[in-house]
């Protein structure tokens, strides 16, 4: 009888324990596998990030600024900021060239824009596809090359941009999430 007991006490305890295993991961068939969604109250859209990035989120009351994104373990990131456009630009690369990236210029040093890898043209953000523009730069801090790819695009009449920022050495070790996390974002 003592033996059966435990048996069944074994059994039941191993029973649970697949249990708990199998029932882990992504319920919400809306969630692409293998990744999490990273939001916020102050942020209406959806960002889905790696599952083993770490979520962050900010929003700034003395600044109004929200921010979402996610780090990876090397120090790898993503933000996604959206924004009221201010002033009268006639394009998102016109405020690009002429605003956004003139303050890179004047808070880094050695900045350079990859031209070759930017894009104003037949860019696509999301599952909506919003049209947007692409450019890609690297800039210099406490002597480490960074290269930044972001993006910029209207919606609802918010300008988003979309950051991602890695040391230049393994800048490439993470495209293919980052074109993920493009890939299914949601407005």
């Amino acid at each position: 009888m003592r033996i059966l007991k435990r048996i069944t006490a074994v059994t039941l305890v191993v029973s649970m324990a697949l249990f708990a295993l199998c029932s882990c991961g992504n319920d919400d068939p809306s969630i692409p596998d293998g990744m999490i969604l990273v939001d916020s109250d102050f942020v209406s859209c959806k960002l889905y990030v790696p599952d083993d990035w770490i979520p962050q989120s900010y929003a700034g009351a003395d600044t109004g600024t929200s921010m979402i994104g996610a780090k990876a373990s090397d120090g790898s990131n993503v933000s996604l900021v959206p924004m009221t456009p201010s002033g009268s630009y006639a394009s998102a690369d016109d405020y690009f060239r002429t605003n956004y990236y003139t303050k890179i210029q004047s808070t880094f040093k050695n900045t350079v824009l990859l031209e070759d890898e930017c894009s104003t043209e037949g860019q696509y953000f999301g599952v909506q596809e919003v049209g947007c523009v692409k450019y890609v730069y690297t800039v210099e801090s406490d002597g480490v090359t960074y290269k930044i790819m972001q993006y910029f695009m209207m919606n609802a009449g918010y300008l988003y941009i979309f950051t991602y920022t890695a040391a230049e050495a393994v800048f490439s070790e993470h495209l293919e999430e980052v074109s993920s996390m493009v890939k299914n974002f949601e407005f």
